[in-house]
């Protein structure tokens, strides 16, 4: 969270008074300036463990934990922008519920990630249902539609309705959630099969 918030506050003017060899700090973080689809990928493989228990206990409270975050952080950001806030009871309980991020732009992701993070299970079922290889293929698809939709009318929070807005996005976050939980299937990161690909390309390249 505190990563997605440094990337998120113009931190190239943050961090460009501080140089290292006359380089800006902000050239060496940038290329990890994609906190959205990193934090997606890291649920979607945390959730798969998740998956493999008989009961989540936590399925109510983690998205509880997850508003109180971004209440605090809508706590922070109202002083800054209130020039530019409607404070109407629509527009309050639309920024406080994640659904219309008019207050601050920048946490347009949550109201997806809510979304996935309640239907992780189905997903889940749905990957042991058609083979989890089809899932991502399916979830890839829908991903470049998504993302062509949103590119071809420029859609954003600002202009669209949320509704379309919403479910645009939440077809886009939805592959890095899933590709997580492929990789946790697969084992992607698993240190033994991390370390055996490792002997395998050894001795490749010095065969």
């Amino acid at each position: 969270m505190l990563m997605m918030l440094f990337v998120h506050i113009d931190s190239s003017q943050l961090v460009s008074i501080a140089e290292v060899d006359g380089h800006s700090i902000w050239s060496f973080l940038y290329p990890i300036n994609t906190p959205v689809p990193l934090f997606l990928l890291l649920s979607g493989y945390g959730f798969y463990y998740v998956c493999q228990k008989e009961k989540d206990l936590n399925y109510w409270f983690r998205v509880a934990k997850l508003f109180i975050h971004f209440w605090i952080v809508l706590l922070i950001f109202i002083p800054i922008a209130q020039h530019s806030i409607n404070f109407d009871a629509i527009h309050i309980i639309s920024n406080v519920s994640a659904w219309y991020v008019s207050w601050n732009g920048t946490c347009w992701f949550i109201f997806p990630y809510v979304i996935l993070a309640l239907a992780y299970r189905h997903i889940y079922d749905l990957g042991i249902k058609i083979g989890f290889i089809w899932l991502i293929g399916v979830s890839l698809c829908l991903y470049l539609i998504a993302g062509f939709l949103i590119s071809k009318f420029s859609i954003n929070y600002e202009t669209s309705s949320p509704i379309c807005y919403n479910l645009l996005y939440l077809l886009f976050s939805q592959f890095p959630f899933v590709l997580g939980m492929c990789m946790n299937k697969y084992g992607i990161l698993n240190k033994e099969k991390c370390s055996s690909w490792t002997v395998w390309g050894g001795q490749l390249l010095y065969s």
